[in-house]
């Protein structure tokens, strides 16, 4: 070994357990907060908030902030449109096998329509939707590394049956406990464009760009995002979904992965899996389970 490569080992290890402490002492969440934004920007001023007020003490049931922002997105996902248009059928009854000459149609979603007509248990009157305008899935769930964060996720896809473009997007509330008795939390979330590349009887893959942003007390910070996802329909009613996203928040480079796998009933998939979600050099790694909803 080469008195380069130990001068390069000595050096690096105690700088990556430096990190790994500062991390610890200050919160994950506060070191995304610094990473995505200039130093006179990482910490809240004097006029809106002290340094040592900014984590909670206890829950703040006052600060509209937080839901006043999540409503307002989710009111521009599901404002457009009626809801009678976005499920209206054009068949009362559907014959069990899948439309062929609609060559719009994904192949991924008819597979899905086909699996009704085996079994009714798995998905049920989803087969009814095989000619309706549009298709919605949308999950909730929740996240936790069971040391100190927890997350609540919320992700909505909306992909027109006859459009290959699909708008994709997700909002997540952060809560970390820093010390005994103190919290800090923040929100992150993403807003894509996505199109299928890759599709088959039981597997489809997208790939998109758009938006990433977080926010908090301080203010929201915004970058760039590239994001690509696939669901494998491996056996009946098992799905395998992974994503990852590429891109930036603020100041600092920001990467998204996740792997799940589940099982659909009817409209309803009940998962769980493992998320990796990285600001700057700073990562949280957590487990995840939620509940995915087709319709």
């Amino acid at each position: 070994m080469s008195y380069r490569r130990v001068v390069i080992f000595l050096v690096a290890v105690p700088v990556s357990l430096l990190a790994d402490a500062v991390q610890a002492q200050q919160g994950t969440l506060q070191s995304w907060r610094q990473a995505s934004r200039s130093p006179d920007r990482a910490t809240p001023s004097r006029s809106s908030r002290s340094s040592s007020d900014y984590f909670d003490d206890d829950d703040d049931d006052d600060d509209t902030f937080l839901g006043s922002l999540l409503g307002s997105i989710l009111d521009g996902i599901f404002s457009g449109g009626s809801s009678e248009s976005r499920s209206r059928e054009v068949y009362d009854d559907i014959d069990a096998t899948p439309v062929e000459d609609d060559e719009s149609i994904n192949s991924a979603r008819s597979y899905l329509f086909s699996v009704a007509a085996d079994d009714d248990d798995i998905i049920g009157s989803y087969a009814n939707r095989l000619h309706q305008e549009a298709t919605l899935r949308t999950r909730f769930e929740y996240q936790d590394d069971f040391d100190s964060i927890w997350q609540l996720g919320f992700h909505t896809l909306f992909e027109p049956v006859h459009n290959s473009i699909a708008l994709d997007s997700e909002v997540n509330f952060w809560r970390e406990q820093v010390g005994s008795s103190q919290h800090d939390e923040l929100w992150t979330g993403d807003l894509n464009l996505v199109i299928p590349v890759l599709s088959s009887e039981r597997f489809v893959a997208r790939f998109g760009a758009g938006m990433n942003w977080l926010s908090d007390r301080i203010g929201t910070e915004f970058g760039i995002n590239a994001t690509v996802a696939m669901d494998w329909f491996i056996a009946d009613p098992w799905i395998l979904s992974g994503e990852m996203d590429f891109g930036s928040i603020g100041n600092s480079e920001l990467f998204h992965g996740r792997f799940t796998a589940g099982i659909l009933y009817k409209h309803v998939e009940f998962y769980t899996g493992f998320d990796y979600f990285e600001i700057g050099n700073f990562d949280s790694r957590q487990l995840v389970g939620g509940i995915r909803l087709w319709f």
